[in-house]
């Protein structure tokens, strides 16, 4: 797993069945995608093992830097390394921190907060080359789904053009 395998699909990394769908692999070069959100490896070695198959060229941005930089400046940051060019924004919601939203497969602490992610999201949203959003791991099955659920659909609204 490269950070998920959508990722490590359209980056490269897999069976040729499925990294060759475009007709070349990789089907998105490394070096035109951004990682944003994720914990540092010294997190725990589970976090290192995946970030060391993160491939070389993808930008990284830590949850922590985020929270420390503004998800507006992130946001600026990312838009300006890609600019004229189409892209898509994928919403992992394990990037949020697991007090701010436990309904993921995988919680963590040292996330971004509500107010991280509306600051990444407005600007990004509001991209003219944004061709598209995916949203992912959600786990309908937490007790407080629902509610949850309701979270993201707001803050996906407020943040929208």
């Amino acid at each position: 797993e490269a950070a998920d395998m959508d990722l490590a699909v359209v980056t490269g990394r897999g069976a040729r069945e499925l990294t060759g769908l475009a007709g070349a692999a990789p089907i998105v070069a490394p070096e035109r995608v951004a990682l944003v959100g994720h914990r540092p490896a010294s997190l725990g070695d589970d976090v290192a093992e995946e970030l060391a198959l993160v491939p070389e060229g993808v930008h990284q941005v830590l949850a922590r830097d985020v929270r420390s930089r503004g998800g507006a400046d992130v946001a600026a940051e990312l838009l300006e390394r890609s600019a004229g060019r189409r892209a898509w924004l994928h919403l992992d919601l394990d990037a949020l921190d697991e007090s701010a939203f436990p309904a993921v497969s995988y919680p963590q602490p040292d996330g971004l907060g509500w107010d991280d992610l509306h600051a990444l999201l407005a600007p990004l949203l509001a991209a003219p080359e944004l061709i598209g959003v995916s949203v992912a791991d959600f786990d309908a099955a937490h007790p407080e789904a629902d509610a949850y659920a309701e979270r993201v659909v707001a803050a996906l609204e407020a943040a929208w053009p």
